[in-house]
This record gives C-alpha cells, sequence and structure tokens, in this order.
C-alpha cells in the first residue's frame, strides 16, 4: 500500500490521527504535528470514499481519534505505523461512519480493522485477517453494508408527493440505491404548521446527516442520531413557509417513541425541554419567522423578553397630561404577529408582518389597564377591549383618533370604554347566560394550539418534549327539569331529604313491629282509639282492615 520510508529508528514524535477529517484533502494538526490527509472517491469500488491519513516522516502514529475520542483495538506499540487509511460510504459526507480502518508501517505491510458492532457508541476494533487485498477488501465492504442498511442523508426541503434516495438527492447513490423515501404533508389541528412525513418505501431509516436545497450540510449534535432506526421522520415547518426553508422541529420517530431536534448554530440539537410540542414549535417559530408577541401586562419603560422566545422587545412608558398611561412597545431587526396578556393570545387583533411598533394605552391612572391598541403602520389602525375579564378585542371601525398623539381624543375614547367595559358581563357570566348554566372557556380552546400527532415519548439524546394531545371541547350536559337542576344546585336541601326519608323509613318499620308484637302500645291504634272515642280491636292477620 505505501512505499518505504523514513526508517522506524528515527520515528521518534507520537502523533495522533483523526478519522473524522471530512474535506477534499489537507491538513490538520494535533497537538506537535502537521498531518496531511487525502481523499479519494471510488475506492476500492464505486460508492465509497477513501482517506488516507500520513504522519511527517519523523513521527509514528500513537493514536487514532474518531471526532477527538479514542478509538480502542489498534496495536500501535511497535511505534512503527505511519499511515492511516479510513473508509465510508461516498454520501457520508461528515464522515461519521467509518467502515473499516487500516494502519500501514513503514516498510509498506498494512492490517485492516472492523467493528463488531456499528450502531452503539463502542470505540473498539478488531483486526481482521482476512482482508489481504482490494478484492477481499470490497466483499468486506459489501457485508458490512447489509449490516448498516437504512444509512441515509434527510433531504429537509424536499416537497410534498416527491421521493428521493438514500444519498439526499434525488438520483440514486452507486450503493444503497434501492433505498428510496416518500414525502407527504398534513397540516395540524389549527391549520397552523405544515408537517412534512419521511418513510422509507422499505425498511427502516437511520440519518447520518441533513442537506438542504443548496446542497448545504446541516449535522446532529452529537453527531450519532443513525443510532436510531427509524419508521419515519416528521418536519414541521410554519404554514407560511413556502419554500419549506425554515424547520421549526425534526422528529424521529421509532417504534412508538420520538426524539425531537431544533437547528441551533448549524446543527441539529436535542429540544431538551419539559414543554410541550406546540410550545415548542410556537417558540421556534417565533425565534425563526419573526413572530413575536406584545405583552400587554408590561407598563414601566425598560426592555422585557419576548413571553415566547425570550427576544428583548423594547418598552417606553408615557402619561400625557397624567390622563392615561401610553406605553410604546418596539422590536428591532424583527416584527410582532401577536399580543398576549396573562400568557393568553388576545382575539381579534390582526398583526399582518412587517409590524415592528404596537402602542398600548392602559386606563384609568388609578388602577391602569390596557384596554385600547393602535398600530400606527397599519393606516393607524385601532383596537378596544371588548370584555372585562376575557381576552375578547374589536377594531373600532369610525371616530377613532387621528394619531397615537392625539392625547383628547385618546382621553375621550378610553373614559367611552371604560364605561362600556363596565356595563359588559365578564366572560363566565355570559358564557353562563347562553348555555343554560354551563361555562364554556371558548378562548381558552382557540389558544390551546395542539398538533394532531401520534402518543410520543421522547427518549434517549433527543429532546425531551411532552406528548401534544387535542384541545380538549366542553359540551353542554343533557336537558333536565327543573327541579333536578334546582336540586343539583342546591346540597343542602339533598341532605335534608335524605335524613327526612330515614326518619319515615325507621317510624314504619317500628310501627309494622308493634303492629305484630304489642297492637295497644302502636301509634296507629292509638291515633284511631282517640279519633274515634272507643278502643279498637287488635289488627291481626285475620281481621286486618282500615277502621270505617
Amino acid at each position: 500500500m505505501a512505499s518505504k520510508g523514513t526508517p522506524s529508528s528515527t520515528r521518534n514524535r507520537p502523533a495522533s490521527v483523526e478519522i473524522g477529517k471530512a474535506s477534499r484533502g489537507g491538513q490538520y494538526t494535533d497537538e506537535h504535528n502537521i498531518i496531511k490527509f487525502t481523499r479519494y472517491n471510488d475506492k476500492p469500488e464505486n460508492g465509497y470514499t477513501k482517506y488516507v491519513h500520513t504522519v511527517p516522516d519523523n513521527c509514528y502514529v500513537k493514536t487514532i481519534k474518531h471526532d477527538n475520542k479514542d478509538q480502542n483495538g489498534f496495536d500501535l506499540k511497535s511505534q512503527e505505523y505511519t499511515e492511516v487509511t479510513v473508509y465510508f460510504i461516498e454520501y457520508d459526507n461528515s464522515s461519521l461512519l467509518p467502515l473499516v480502518v487500516g494502519i500501514t508501517k513503514g516498510n509498506g505491510t498494512y492490517e485492516y480493522f472492523i467493528k463488531e458492532e456499528y450502531f452503539n457508541t463502542s470505540d473498539r476494533w478488531k483486526k481482521d485477517g482476512e482482508i489481504k487485498n482490494d478484492g477481499t477488501l470490497k466483499n468486506r465492504l459489501a457485508e458490512i453494508n447489509k449490516k448498516t442498511s437504512g444509512l441515509m442523508v434527510l433531504k429537509v426541503d424536499a416537497n410534498a408527493d416527491s421521493k428521493y434516495y438514500a444519498n439526499g438527492d434525488i438520483q440514486a447513490p452507486k450503493v444503497n440505491d434501492k433505498i428510496e423515501i416518500s414525502v407527504s404533508q398534513s397540516f395540524n389541528s389549527t391549520n397552523t404548521y405544515k408537517i412534512f412525513t419521511h418513510k422509507p418505501k422499505d425498511g427502516k431509516m437511520r440519518v447520518l446527516t441533513t442537506r438542504n436545497a443548496s446542497g448545504n450540510f446541516y449535522p446532529f449534535n452529537p453527531d450519532n442520531a443513525y443510532i436510531t432506526e427509524c419508521d419515519s421522520i416528521f418536519l414541521y415547518h410554519w404554514y407560511k413557509d413556502e419554500g419549506n426553508n425554515r424547520v421549526l422541529i425534526l422528529e424521529l420517530k421509532s417504534s412508538g417513541n420520538a426524539k425531537y431536534f431544533k437547528l441551533e448554530g448549524g446543527k441539529w440539537v436535542p429540544e431538551n425541554t419539559t414543554e410541550t410540542l406546540d410550545t415548542a414549535l410556537r417558540r421556534e417559530n417565533c425565534i425563526r419567522n419573526g413572530l413575536h408577541a406584545v405583552d400587554l401586562d408590561k407598563n414601566t419603560s425598560g426592555p422585557y423578553p419576548c413571553p415566547i422566545c425570550k427576544t428583548t422587545i423594547n418598552l417606553t412608558s408615557q402619561t400625557p397630561e397624567n390622563a392615561y398611561t401610553k406605553c410604546t412597545h418596539s422590536i428591532n431587526n424583527s416584527n410582532f404577529r401577536s399580543v398576549i396578556s396573562k400568557r393568553t393570545d388576545q382575539d381579534g387583533i390582526n398583526i399582518s408582518s412587517g409590524i415592528n411598533k404596537v402602542v398600548v394605552f392602559h386606563f384609568p391612572p388609578s388602577k391602569p389597564s390596557p384596554i385600547l391598541i393602535c398600530i400606527p403602520s397599519l393606516d393607524k389602525r385601532w383596537y378596544k377591549k371588548s370584555t372585562k375579564d376575557g381576552n375578547k378585542w374589536e377594531k373600532i371601525m369610525e371616530n377613532t383618533p387621528t394619531n397615537e398623539h392625539d392625547t383628547s381624543k385618546i382621553r375621550e375614547l378610553l373614559k367611552k370604554i371604560q364605561g362600556e367595559l363596565k356595563k359588559s358581563p365578564t366572560p363566565s357570566e355570559s358564557s353562563t347566560s347562553q348555555s343554560g348554566g354551563t361555562t364554556t372557556n371558548k378562548d381558552t380552546e382557540k389558544t390551546t394550539r395542539g398538533v394532531e400527532t401520534t402518543t410520543h415519548t421522547a427518549s434517549g439524546s433527543g429532546g425531551n418534549i411532552t406528548s401534544e394531545q387535542k384541545p380538549s371541547q366542553t359540551t353542554s350536559p343533557p336537558p333536565s327539569s327543573v327541579a333536578a337542576q334546582k336540586a343539583e344546585s342546591s346540597p343542602v336541601g339533598i341532605v335534608v331529604g335524605v335524613i327526612v326519608g330515614v326518619v319515615l323509613v325507621s317510624l314504619v318499620i317500628y310501627e309494622g313491629f308493634m303492629l305484630r308484637r304489642n297492637p295497644e302500645k302502636s301509634i296507629t291504634t292509638r291515633v284511631m282509639s282517640k279519633l274515634r272515642g272507643r278502643k279498637y280491636p287488635p289488627i291481626t292477620h285475620d281481621n286486618m282492615h282500615v277502621p270505617s
């Protein structure tokens, strides 16, 4: 393999070889030495890539590392090894899974090593004495390829009703050319997110890395996602992501379990929170698509974190003529898309894209509460709160202030809105009157943006997002009589009724006993005697009758 080089007696400097390098070639440095490496495509045959790492003339290979982790099982004590050769599948562009490693002595002799198990975190290699030449090397690679079936590159920009192959391309690779991935699209229950499902035509998948439409690769961190054998893969996008360029959450599903990842720093990292999938999606959507939320509860000057993703929002608070509090919320290099109060979305406020300033008016001065909103860049759009304690807002169609600085008209409008809110019923009162005593919180139902998926339990190195369920729906009870409704609503009446019933039953039992054993002392006999003015004969089974 290698030509004779410097005698081992003059190689006195140890060198550490990193077999995880993944470029066309070049050099890198260990602690003290410059090590050169070269890539050879289609070696020993089509579909594989070979890298050769060569240490300097005065060095010998002391350690072999992969991704900065020591690899064990190589006998390097002789200090005679000068080259390390490593083989990968050609579409393993990040050199994540080395298949065969060869070590070469200065005199040209070489040894090959393979792993007993490729899909675990073991760093143990064993010598393979059967590999003698390129022919036997090809056979061994073919056997290993069968053991590592399903290795693929995830094409994150794939459209619905499309297909691609194991290399993440529409053209099949030279090995594993039968692995075909189909893509379908669906939406969540609120149509907020597109869900792209990637499934293999046959068998299962093991993801090496991901690639986008530009051909850029985005690996996982840690980079051993291929350990998980997947039945299917889900990619979640915002419904307005027309180019499918911004994946919010990536889900690897395996036998009912799921691992979740988000893109951070150019790598897919585990989503290690205990929040729901819906909450994680909204946070990532906020970050990646600039959909931040104004927090109505904030009313003092200074920065505050976006209630969804913690991005900094600026707030300036003023009190024009001490008539009300004016809070101007602004954000740099991004946009607002929603309004939140007490961690609940406010309904009826339409904020389209490109809005980076929202003005909120709090009234009255003695107990300021947000009841009026102005969005200056949307044709000076104004919204007023329509329920006292709820989250409903409505657009003001006429007689609006000229602008956010129209103090006089804003003051009068705030007084008018406050008067309307005092007369308006609370959400619970309104709901009760409409549903015959049943309170239905539709606001809560609307803000629970559930994702319709099967139940997943996150495990392993992926994120541990809790399973998401559909929003619960409140249903009215079956019709009932007025008496039944009163009984249900009066626990005291129920208790009294039970006590009276028990007393009556006890009296009946006692009277029956006395009529049988001592009729003259029974209540019935004594009452009848007083009523008739005479004594009645004892009541027995033979003459039992009702006195006339």
